[in-house]
């Protein structure tokens, strides 16, 4: 349970935690979460794909598996299009949220 969680709450909620070579399989460089969920908004179902390296996030991206298109990508594009779907006050701190919430320890 504790894997689905650190999965849902990195791909969603940009919360890092011990960072990112800890997320990754032995001996690997790089690793992939896909998450695929039901909007809030739109009741429709979306994946978000999260590729990282042992440093960094290498790819970050919403993907309409129904068009199988990508809606959102990067960063900030991303957040943006999760707040709209997931619901989420404007401004509110994901990572904190996620912890305070969904991830409490």
């Amino acid at each position: 349970k504790s894997t689905i969680l650190e999965a849902i709450g990195f791909t969603l909620f940009n919360c890092r935690g011990t960072g990112y070579e800890r997320r990754l399989r032995e001996g690997a460089n790089r690793g992939q979460v896909l998450i695929r969920f039901e909007s809030a908004l739109d009741q429709r179902e979306y994946e978000v794909e999260r590729s990282f390296s042992q440093t960094t996030t290498t790819r970050y991206r919403v993907i309409d598996p129904e068009i199988n298109q990508t809606v959102a990508e990067g960063s900030d594009d991303v957040h943006s299009w999760l707040t709209n779907h997931l619901r989420i006050e404007p401004g509110t701190d994901f990572a904190s949220l996620f912890e305070n919430t969904i991830g409490v320890k």
